[in-house]
């Protein structure tokens, strides 16, 4: 999978580079940008696991005892702080959540306006290159 990928990617890379090198070079600028703005965005998504890991094990840990020890709770009417001690727990990782989605949401924001920024600049230069080279004229395209 891995190499039928790259060989994919090889051959389109002489195939745009033999019918228009100038228009290549202009969108291989773009790789670089578009490798950091995954790279950010995947890094993003896992920075914050850990802390989501603890705050829900705190949680988890207050449930389990409170279903475990449910007839004495019942029996002591502890019910209610039972459920605020869970909650309490469970508002740092709503918080964390808040923050990932903002900054996901930022990443991926960024992530996709580099890909339409680098799709508008190819179209404008290969336009500019038909217009003043006429370089994809039916002689050239040996089909």
């Amino acid at each position: 999978m891995i190499v039928n990928s790259l060989t994919n990617i090889g051959v389109a890379v002489i195939i745009s580079f033999y019918f228009s090198w100038k228009l290549s070079l202009v969108i291989m600028c773009f790789l670089p940008l578009l490798a950091l703005s995954g790279g950010f965005q995947a890094k993003m998504l896992t920075g914050f696991a850990k802390q989501d890991k603890q705050a829900m094990e705190d949680a988890g840990r207050i449930s389990g005892e409170a279903l475990n020890n449910i007839r004495t709770i019942v029996g002591l009417g502890k019910e209610q702080s039972f459920v605020e001690m869970y909650e309490a727990h469970l508002e740092a990782p709503y918080q964390a959540a808040n923050q990932k989605a903002i900054v996901y949401g930022a990443c991926h924001g960024f992530a996709h306006c580099v890909v339409f920024m680098s799709n508008s600049a190819s179209y404008r230069f290969g336009g500019y290159l038909v217009r003043q080279e006429d370089s994809m004229t039916p002689t050239r395209a040996k089909w």
